[in-house]
């Protein structure tokens, strides 16, 4: 009698354990798949609440979204192309005389575009045409080619990309090269160092993360030095 009372609560418990476990299993699996529909609905919600989305999030019209995505890029393009040529007439073409870093890097730090509160305005709001008037003074290339350069490279789709596909002007890999290349000659031109693991490791978290601090790095370390205003060019690009 007392092995039967005995074996009949072990089966008991057994049975009880076996519950526990079919509702724990039941809850967790019930919870993933309400997480699942929550987290598929809020994407849905979000494609239809941004109609800029990139095509690959759009529930229909690839090319209506490919055409919504051109036009944008080219209003943005006309855009930055007209504030250049602003620019360019109120600001005539200078003529830098370069010379070397006593520090071997930038004397003006990354965050302090406090300091210039101009160059740092117009870096922010105005990001490429302040960086080719960098690259044109610094007889990197010329500033057109540099503004061209710089919106292309922007407005690749690899830029274009954040969250539900929204349209967004993100550093693209693509202008982060850009950048580094250019900031490393201007390393060179002032005789910083350049070329090493460090400096471009360096270059390549700034633009890729600090795009605006870098330009405006790079344009105060120019603004600084001095200079003589010479004719802007009448021929060529």
């Amino acid at each position: 009698v007392v092995a039967g009372g005995a074996q009949g609560e072990s089966v008991s418990v057994a049975a009880a354990l076996h519950e526990i476990r079919a509702m724990v299993h039941s809850r967790f699996f019930q919870d993933g798949q309400r997480l699942v529909a929550e987290a598929t609905a809020e994407v849905e919600t979000g494609v239809r609440q941004y109609p800029f989305a990139m095509p690959i999030y759009a529930d229909g019209g690839f090319a209506g979204r490919i055409l919504t995505y051109y036009t944008l890029a080219a209003l943005l393009l006309l855009v930055f192309l007209i504030a250049a040529g602003v620019y360019r007439a109120m600001k005539p073409a200078e003529e830098k005389e370069l010379k070397a870093s006593a520090s071997g890097d930038f004397s003006h730090g990354l965050c302090s575009w406090y300091e210039n509160w101009r160059t740092s305005l117009m870096g922010c709001c105005c990001t490429p045409v302040r960086w080719a008037d960098t690259t044109d003074a610094s007889n990197s290339t010329r500033y057109w080619i540099a503004v061209c350069l710089y919106l292309v490279f922007a407005l690749t789709p690899l830029g274009i990309v954040g969250p539900y596909g929204v349209l967004v002007l993100a550093p693209s890999p693509l202008l982060v090269f850009l950048g580094v290349c250019y900031r490393q000659q201007l390393r060179q031109k002032l005789g910083m160092d350049h070329s090493t693991v460090e400096t471009v490791g360096k270059d390549c978290l700034f633009w890729a993360f600090c795009t605006c601090c870098a330009v405006v790095q790079e344009a105060r370390e120019l603004e600084d030095e001095p200079t003589k205003a010479v004719p802007a060019p009448t021929t060529g690009v």
